[in-house]
């Protein structure tokens, strides 16, 4: 590579300060930055390919090898793959980087493989390289698998996040270094990414200084992530800063996040690192900048329980990438997937854990959704857009969100119980019905209604005024209070293997009907549309595509249909004032709904197409005027 012989130019970045961030990290940050979990990665492959920066070709390595992991935007440009053909000749020396062939390297592989060889590391991992690109589907499923632990083994992860495809290279790095603009030239942040910022990152505000963040104005702020960069709209990327344990991101400037800390560039740390008077035990084991989707490993491995809002989390962020091919919204994923699988009992289903399922389906869309084709209507990955799941799990589910101390952590708004039967079906017109245990989370939040009911090994409850909450013996230190026992789970080294899901149907027996939509009344902001029965509002709908929605003021009578599929009621009115859609459907019902017990049935609108139900909108109907409706009990095939 004849780079290697260039001279260093002023625009080229420090290696020592990298270097320093590193062996900082290494010695002082604990087992969130350090623990490199190859055993994890040994259970699923047993070798990888790495590319070997000093010969400059492919070799076979053992798991437990040291490596840097490259994450990039590949783009519409050609590069040098591996496939089954040339990895014999690839892993020649020199072979990387023979002039004449027909596909070369990019230059953001090239440098980033002259970065790794100048600090004194040998070895990078990068996709298009290290994946043998024509291999069979088994082996292909297995490495995307894997593809979570493959970052989160690695040393660090070099994040490419300046330009649109792998030839844009890293500033800072290569001959001649290109220019780079110094932060009191930065351009302010995009709209989207100051929301993305407010609502995902919220550093406290007495950690800034202490992370050496340096603050533009409140509403600039360069915390070390690309927020605005393409690397952060791809959905390929996601799960690869998601699990990496450190970024070391280029983006103009050049940043640092790990477990810990972060550490800017521009940021004179020599000698006072952010965290040198701080140990890494009094820090929170939730992370201040756990909106920085990284470290993921760390997180789940030290949580023996369901934890359904970390899995809202990666959705929530996940829905709002972009993807070229809609056939790869589960395969960009797989990795954090095969992970999350299992921290549910049962595993996940088309992206919704089984256990939680009459929860989980009451994701909504933020904003417009388009449908994909061949994708599940009734699941969050059959749509294209971002959706929320957080905010529309909370009132059921109590503890989605972090701990805030309140004890709406573990009183829940809403008193969710069973109505609907659901059953997996491996294809459309079978009879049969695969074992999937659905909501198995019934069973446990009895325990808290019942305090006759037995409670599992090591939990306890605690009378509270404002509601009993439990603690199981390895939480009691921490001070977590749970809304109800939960069952223990076990992160076994070895992966879950699981049968790829061919079918996207469900069968669904449970109560029908059919209401009128008033689109005349049509709440602004939320697609939001009434329903009326004999003239009366009896609920209301949030559409999952706009242009269901009529854009005259007043059109014909449309009939929907609608499935019951849970029923739910506030116990105590005021209970339901944070939830982003049911003050706003309340606000349009509570004249005729009594304040005192606010009952009501979450419903989905479907559409029937070839005897398949698809969804179309989901929302609730008050108990009272849906027990009023001619229902009729249906099994319904979903789709």
């Amino acid at each position: 590579m004849s780079r290697e012989n260039i001279t260093s130019a002023s625009n080229d970045i420090d290696l020592g300060k990298i270097g320093r961030w590193h062996t900082v990290c290494n010695t002082r940050h604990g087992d969130c930055c350090t623990d490199r979990n190859s055993e994890a990665l040994a259970q699923m492959l047993d070798h990888l390919i790495l590319v070997d920066v000093r010969q400059r070709r492919l070799v076979k390595r053992p798991t437990s090898t040291p490596y840097v992991a490259l994450s990039y935007v590949w783009g519409n440009v050609k590069t040098l793959k591996t496939t089954s053909t040339n990895i014999e000749k690839l892993s020649r020396d020199d072979a990387l980087c023979t002039e004449g062939q027909e596909d070369v390297l990019p230059e953001t592989i090239r440098d980033a493989m002259l970065l790794v060889n100048r600090l004194g590391g040998r070895y990078l991992w990068v996709d298009c390289l290290c994946v043998i690109q024509d291999a069979g589907m088994e082996e292909m499923n297995k490495m995307l698998s894997a593809m979570a632990r493959i970052y989160a083994s690695a040393e660090f992860t070099i994040v490419s996040a300046r330009g649109e495809d792998a030839t844009y290279g890293l500033e800072g790095i290569g001959a001649p270094a290109k220019p780079r603009v110094l932060p009191n030239n930065m351009v302010p942040m995009s709209e989207t990414a100051k929301q993305r910022h407010r609502t995902e990152v919220q550093l406290p505000p007495a950690n800034e200084a202490e992370l050496g963040l340096v603050s533009v104005s409140k509403e600039f702020k360069r915390d070390g992530f690309p927020w605005n960069s393409k690397w952060a709209s791809r959905g390929w990327t996601f799960q690869e800063a998601l699990f990496s344990r450190r970024l070391l991101v280029f983006d103009n400037v050049l940043s640092w996040v790990c477990g810990r800390c972060i550490w800017l560039e521009e940021r004179d740390d020599i000698g006072s690192p952010p965290l040198s008077t701080t140990s890494a035990t009094e820090w929170p084991s939730e992370r201040p900048h756990l909106g920085v989707p990284m470290g993921l490993m760390s997180m789940i491995t030290n949580v023996n329980v369901p934890t359904l809002g970390r899995w809202g989390m990666i959705i929530e962020n996940y829905s709002t990438r972009n993807l070229t091919y809609d056939k790869d919204i589960t395969r960009a994923l797989a990795g954090a997937t095969e992970v999350m699988t299992s921290n549910f009992p049962g595993g996940l289903l088309h992206g919704l854990p089984p256990f939680f399922f009459d929860i989980a389906i009451l994701w909504q869309p933020r904003g417009n959704l388009v449908r994909r084709d061949g994708a599940p209507s009734w699941s969050w990955t059959g749509w294209k857009g971002a959706v929320d799941c957080l905010a529309s799990w909370y009132p059921f589910y109590a503890g989605v969100y972090r701990d805030t101390g309140s004890y709406t952590d573990w009183v829940p708004s809403t008193v969710i119980r069973p109505l609907a039967k659901w059953a997996y079906i491996p294809c459309l017109g079978s009879s049969t019905e695969n074992d999937v245990a659905f909501n198995g989370f019934y069973e446990y939040t009895a325990m808290r209604k019942d305090p006759r009911l037995p409670l599992p090994i090591g939990w306890k409850r605690h009378a509270h005024y404002k509601g009993d909450f439990f603690t199981r013996s390895d939480s009691e230190t921490t001070g977590f209070r749970y809304s109800c026992p939960l069952p223990q789970i076990s992160h076994s080294k070895s992966p879950i293997t699981t049968p790829p899901l061919l079918s996207a149907f469900l069968r669904c027996t449970a109560p029908t009907a059919k209401v009128s939509i008033d689109y005349s009344q049509t709440l602004p902001g939320f697609s939001v549309v009434l329903l009326e029965s004999h003239g009366q509002t009896i609920g209301a709908l949030r559409l999952s595509n706009c242009e269901d929605q009529p854009s005259l003021s007043h059109v014909e009578e449309e009939m929907c249909e609608l499935v019951a599929i849970s029923e739910a009621e506030v116990p105590i009115a005021n209970r339901y004032s944070n939830h982003p859609l049911l003050p706003v459907y309340f606000s349009q019902l509570s004249l005729s709904l009594s304040p005192e017990n606010l009952g009501f049935y979450n419903v989905l609108w479907f559409e029937r197409k070839d005897d398949v139900a698809y969804r179309k909108g989901l929302g609730i109907v008050g108990k009272r005027f849906w027990d009023g409706l001619e229902v009729v009990y249906e099994s319904l095939v979903l789709g």
